[in-house]
């Protein structure tokens, strides 16, 4: 402590006072000064500290550490003390020897100088080797009795063999060799230290601490004590103090009666005299231990009732298996002779003292239930209290201690309590719910409790079991938010009871009949028993020794009725006995039947007709038959119905209760016939509406009940009006048809199909099902005759066309006859003529099977071929200039893509939209109409009926050409999203890939594409890209000229995905129209319209023929038979079409309708424009190997349809088929490689469209095929 001189303390004393001292003279104030060092082991290299204490000093006093040298006394240091004048000076030894160190204080105004004695210090020489790193040890804990200090050794390099430990009290080892130590009341008043040992080649390096804090007396852990025992007129009471920690050596009691001393009561013990009653009693109670001080608590005060009082007991139970603070836990226990509305208190223990945190009262049975909310963690006890009256005793239950969690560091703003649903009884499912927590956590854990112990169960749902019974069971729901876990626990349910059985009587299954053996089932019991008994009766009595599950029928029980008896057991459950219905036991000589129950209903519904049939055999026509429902545990007859001339029979049977419904049919015995009964049939039925329809009919079904036969369901007329849904059923069994209409397939031979009907009225479902009808039978081919049509001259093609046969043919074979002898090859629907068939009869024949479906064979009438016919000497391949693989910087152009515009002095942009300065390749009004948009750039409208979403640049491609006479130009050209782009310079490409775009994070940001020359020269250019093109940059100084390239040949496309654009951010260059442009040379005008097939109508897959629908998410397009479509076909300044066939053309109407579709359009576009030669293109061959093989049949069918428009219409001047050497093969992606095509490489990350690779081949196998086919005159 800090020591001052008197003049400071009076002036200290006196504070802000005037103070008039006359101080006469004196000698400075002397001071004293110490030092210490408690270096047990200290060694050259290791850190060593002295510690002192100056008196009557002021703060921040100089000390100064000297060591003495030789003879003279050297400056180490000079320390500062701190507010008890204490200091200390850390150093590195470096010298081996004894050494002597000492302190001094120089004067300081009156305080003298001082100066401390010599401090020794024996140190040793280093070992060797030593360690690179050897650091000081620490301790940790707290520096008073019965506290325990934990000595790190730190982090030796290199490691050490080993360490061994000393502790060190001032200096002087202690019989302690170990890195714990427990602080001792001799320790008090001293310092203590930790010395290590580090090991390394027999040498050992030696370390101390810092000396920590003075070692101080313990503290004792108390709390007031308890009185324990019946507080009673002759009883004796204890008083408790089990709960002090550490135990005092020696304790003193003290008994009080109203606070006063009670003369003699001094043990722990004291027995309740007359005297006391009416009193308030209570204990103090004194300990001592050595190194801790003197306490002293007083218990609470107890009332002690009069000798004649009531006893009384009171109960606490707790049933939280996980209290945390803040969450509210249920507890609850019975005050027994009390009248009804006596209190009670329920206490928690906080920080020794016992604090109400409740107070209830009980009920009429003397329980009661409290709420508690947690406020402090870790070993929290709780009890609960009933005060004594002169007329009853006072209550105190045991103590209860729980684990209370702290409150998480970060709570929810909502944290309810979770609730349990259920019957408390043994079998019983419960399910917690934890409620609506804020904010939402990102999952909830569950535990399930019993009486406040966890069980083995970790989801929201819980079965009740055996041992459940007689207990509470709670749910434990934790949510974690920032890392900290929030914990509620339900309330307790009630007691749980034991479970109920699910029974009904006995069925006695086998044939009645004297000599078989029958069984009695009880496999619909729910539960299963644990032990069955059985007992068979004839006529009401019990057969001796009949008492297994089976039972052999005698002569004895002939005429007779039989019956079961069966009586189940099991844990947790009561025991239930149930006896079957009779049946009659005809005589020996009764002729044996069997009875089958069928069910067609998949989704029967309370109230709705359903349909069961079965057969009985060996039975008269008319013999009656009985459908039964289970209701409860009593077979119910539903239906009597009577079996036709083959034994058959069909029931319609309306359920009436939801759930899980038995039905069964029996025939009753005869004298002369044996009962009979269906095995039982269980059915999910589902339960009536909430708000039935007023009228809800039975759907009906038309079609012919044959495989290939499209089938139509019939909902009826239902009141009020109703939105329908769909499901198709065989035999009861759902199937993956969602449709009105279902295609009969060869699955479906022998079994029965009907349909369900659902309507939803006011969140509740109605639903109907059709009855059935007869079995489906194999199907046969509707087909029409064969008709050879096409080009009817040598070198022309020409085809047959079975796409008017249903059901779509599974295989298909073609044989084409030259005056009725097969040509060999010639086994295609196509078939181009050669000068061997000129003047001769030509005919074919085609053979169509489908599983399930008979093969047909169909021949055509003779076509007589004319001689040969002059064709065109023009081919498309011969006005084709694919772009150059040279590229242009190897002709001297330098090429740079850049994120600014180049700093040309007066720049000059000739724009987009300058008269006569550009062809453009764009989609023409009114898929797109060009305009100006805000950046002054050629962008698309995106007014209503544009297929466009979101920015136009995405979705479709710039392809602009222009003659250019100069040497420099920019292209500016502008993106929303990652993009590339390339230039090509007399038709040679600037790059060998294609340019990424450099600003792309933007909107509408700003791109350049700079092309120097040679010399000044007059060259084409070729722009492909992002459709935002700006225009074209040059320096005024150039006087370059820009004009609008001469248009060549222009090829219209009509298509869907393959003429999109590559919907990766990179290939916006590569897609479909530019790739096509680089390839062929010509200009492409591109009509497509994304998600759509040439005759669909833009509803998406399976829209109806016409109309103008809604199609893929954002997209609004138009049919290409619409007006509007053939309008702009009309108007486009084209020389040719191509039309693709697509898959979005496979709509649920027939192959033959699609061709009457393709007939309709080509014949508009023939009438608009006679002279416009077209391409056909078949359907595009995706994923083949994952469609189902229904679709592939109609992509087949749609394929040979566009196949046979050849020679049918005379502006179709060619066909291309992809199916040819399958171009597409396999059925991965880039996104999901399979190792079985080429599509682990061309189809992109969709698994569906084409990537840029995947454009780039497929169109050069179209171009491919394209350069062979004649260019015809049609004017």
């Amino acid at each position: 402590m800090r020591r001052l001189p008197l003049v400071a303390v009076l002036v200290t004393a006196l504070g802000a006072g005037t103070l008039s001292l006359t101080v006469p003279a004196h000698a400075a104030t002397e001071r004293t000064l110490e030092l210490h060092s408690y270096a047990a082991y200290a060694q050259v290299g290791a850190e060593t500290t002295l510690i002192g204490d100056l008196s009557d000093s002021p703060d921040e006093s100089p000390v100064t550490i000297q060591e003495l040298d030789g003879t003279t006394w050297t400056d180490l240091a000079t320390v500062k003390t701190d507010e008890d004048g204490e200091f200390d000076y850390s150093f590195v030894l470096t010298e081996a020897g004894t050494l002597s160190y000492r302190a001094v204080s120089a004067a300081s105004g009156d305080l003298a100088a001082t100066t401390s004695e010599t401090q020794k210090v024996k140190v040793a020489a280093a070992p060797s080797p030593t360690f690179t790193t050897a650091p000081r040890p620490t301790i940790t804990g707290t520096m008073s009795v019965g506290s325990t200090l934990k000595g790190l050794t730190g982090t030796y390099a290199p490691d050490p063999s080993r360490f061994t430990y000393q502790w060190i009290r001032d200096g002087v080892p202690i019989r302690r060799y170990w890195y714990t130590y427990t602080v001792t009341s001799a320790d008090v008043g001293h310092h203590l230290t930790f010395a290590v040992g580090a090991v390394r080649s027999g040498q050992t390096t030696i370390r101390e601490s810092k000396p920590g804090d003075v070692v101080t007396k313990g503290t004792f852990t108390t709390q007031p004590p308890e009185i324990r025992g019946d507080v009673a007129v002759g009883e004796t009471v204890t008083a408790d103090i089990s709960a002090w920690s550490p135990q005092p050596q020696t304790v003193g009691y003290q008994w009080k009666r109203d606070g006063t001393a009670i003369p003699g009561a001094t043990q722990r013990t004291y027995t309740l005299g007359a005297a006391d009653g009416g009193t308030h009693v209570s204990v103090m109670v004194t300990g001592a231990s050595d190194g801790y001080p003197t306490v002293t608590r007083t218990s609470s005060s107890l009332f002690v009732p009069s000798a004649s009082a009531v006893a009384r007991s009171v109960s606490l139970n707790t049933y939280a298996g996980f209290p945390q603070v803040g969450a509210e836990m249920t507890v609850d226990g019975t005050l027994t002779s009390s009248p009804t509305h006596s209190p009670v208190v329920v206490q928690e223990l906080r920080s020794g003292s016992w604090e109400d945190v409740a107070t209830v009262q009980t009920d009429d049975d003397g329980t009661y239930t409290a709420r508690v909310t947690p406020t402090v963690s870790g070993k929290i006890s709780y009890r609960a209290f009933a005060a004594g009256t002169p007329d009853l005793r006072a209550a105190l239950s045991s103590t209860k201690t729980l684990t209370v969690a702290a409150a998480p560091a970060t709570s929810f703003t909502t944290a309810p309590l979770p609730t349990v649903t259920g019957s408390m009884s043994v079998g019983s499912v419960l399910k917690g719910d934890p409620g609506t927590w804020s904010p939402a956590p990102s999952g909830f854990s569950y535990q399930w409790v019993r009486d406040g112990v966890p069980i083995r169960r970790y989801w929201y749902t819980y079965q009740v079991t055996a041992d459940d019974i007689g207990h509470h069971l709670t749910l434990a729901v934790s949510a974690t938010r920032s890392g900290a876990k929030t914990i509620r626990e339900s309330r307790p349910t009630g007691i749980v009871s034991i479970g109920t059985f699910t029974t009904q009587p006995p069925v006695i299954s086998g044939s009645v009949a004297v000599g078989s053996t029958v069984t009695a089932n009880v496999s619909t019991w729910s539960p299963q028993p644990t032990t069955l008994s059985y007992q068979w009766k004839r006529n009401g009595t019990p057969i001796p020794g009949a008492t297994a599950a089976s039972y052999t029928i005698t002569d004895a029980d002939g005429g007779t009725d039989l019956s079961v008896m069966v009586t189940a057991a099991k844990d947790g459950y009561p025991t239930v006995t149930r006896t079957s219905s009779n049946v009659f036991v005809p005589d020996a000589s009764a002729v044996a039947r069997s009875l089958d129950l069928h069910r067609y209903a998949a989704y029967p519904q309370v109230g709705a007709e359903m349909t069961v049939d079965g057969t009985l055999t060996s039975s008269p026509k008319g013999s009656p038959v009985v459908v039964q429902e289970l209701r409860g545990q009593t077979w119910t007859d539903v239906a009597t119905v009577s079996t036709d001339a083959d034994g058959g029979f069909t029931a319609r049977i309306t359920p009436s209760i939801a759930g899980k419904v038995s039905y069964r049919a029996v025939a009753p015995g005869t004298p002369e016939l044996r009962a009979a009964a269906s095995d039982a049939l269980a059915l999910t039925v589902e339960a009536a509406p909430a708000t039935p329809f007023e009228t809800a009919p039975l759907p009906t079904v038309s079609g012919s009940m044959t495989v290939g036969s499209f089938l139509k369901v019939d909902p009826g007329t239902w009141s009020p009006d109703a939105t329908f849904a769909y499901r198709w059923v065989r035999d009861g069994v759902p199937l993956p048809r969602y449709w009105y209409t279902y295609q009969v397939t060869a699955e479906d031979i022998g079994h029965h199909i009907t349909a369900v009907v659902y309507a939803d009225r006011d969140g509740s479902r109605t639903i109907r099902e059709s009855r059935p009808g007869v079995a489906v039978g194999r199907g046969t081919f509707t087909t029409a005759p064969l008709q050879i049509t096409g080009d009817i001259e040598v070198g022309g093609m020409v085809h047959t066309d079975i796409s008017a046969w249903l059901p779509v043919p599974e295989t298909v074979t073609y044989q084409w006859k030259r005056n009725g002898t097969p040509i060999p090859g010639a086994t295609e629907p196509m078939y181009r003529l050669t000068e061997a068939d000129s003047a001769t009869s030509l005919t074919v024949t085609v053979e169509a099977s489908s599983e399930g479906v008979d093969t047909v064979s169909r021949t055509s009438d003779v076509l007589l071929v004319p001689g040969a016919a002059p064709t065109s000497s023009t081919t498309f391949g011969d006005l084709m200039h694919p772009a150059s693989s040279v590229l242009a910087t190897s002709l001297g152009v330098d090429f740079q893509p850049l994120g600014t515009l180049p700093t040309w002095a007066n720049d000059t942009l000739t724009r987009w939209d300058t008269a006569g300065a550009f062809t453009h390749s764009l989609t023409p009004h009114p898929f797109g109409t060009l305009r100006k948009a805000n950046d002054d750039s050629l962008s698309v409208s995106s007014a209503t009926g544009a297929e466009y979403v979101t920015d136009n640049s995405n979705y479709k491609n710039a392809d602009v050409s222009f003659e250019f006479t100069g040497t420099r130009f920019a292209i500016e050209y502008r993106t929303f999203t990652t993009a590339d782009a390339q230039v090509w310079i007399d038709g040679h490409p600037v790059s060998a890939t294609t340019v990424d775009a450099i600003n792309n994070t933007g909107s509408a940001t700003r791109n350049y594409l700079q092309v120097t020359l040679p010399q000044r020269k007059t060259v084409n250019v070729r722009f492909a890209g992002p459709l935002i093109f700006t225009g074209v940059h040059t320096p005024a100084a150039d006087n370059a000229v820009i004009t609008a390239s001469p248009t060549p040949f222009t090829l219209g496309v009509v298509s869907d995905s393959f003429f999109e654009p590559c919907y990766a951010g990179s290939c916006f260059s590569r897609s479909a129209a530019p790739m096509l442009h680089t390839l062929t040379g010509f200009r492409v005008w591109d009509m497509a319209e994304s998600g759509t097939g040439y005759i669909n109508d833009g509803s998406g897959l399976y829209g109806a023929q016409t109309g103008d629908g809604q199609g893929f998410p954002g997209y609004h397009s138009s049919p290409y038979g619409s007006d509007r479509r053939l309008e702009t076909l009309k108007d486009a300044p084209i020389d040719a079409v191509l039309i693709n066939g697509t898959v979005n053309d496979q709509p649920v109407w027939s192959p033959e309708q699609h061709r009457q579709a393709v007939d309709a359009m080509l014949t508009k576009i023939e009438q608009l424009r006679p002279d416009l030669p077209i391409i056909l293109v078949g359907v595009e061959p995706l994923y083949y190997a994952r469609a189902a093989p229904i679709r592939v049949k109609h992509y087949s069918a749609l394929t040979a349809n566009l196949a046979g428009m050849v020679g049918r219409h005379p502006n179709v001047v060619g066909f291309i088929d992809p199916y040819t050497d399958p171009w597409f093969t396999g059925s991965g992606s880039t996104a999901n490689p399979v190792g079985d095509g080429n599509q682990d490489l061309y189809i992109g990350k969709d698994g569906i469209h084409p990537n840029g690779d995947g454009q780039e081949y497929y169109q050069g196998r179209v171009v491919k095929a394209l350069k062979d086919l004649p260019v015809p005159d049609l004017d």
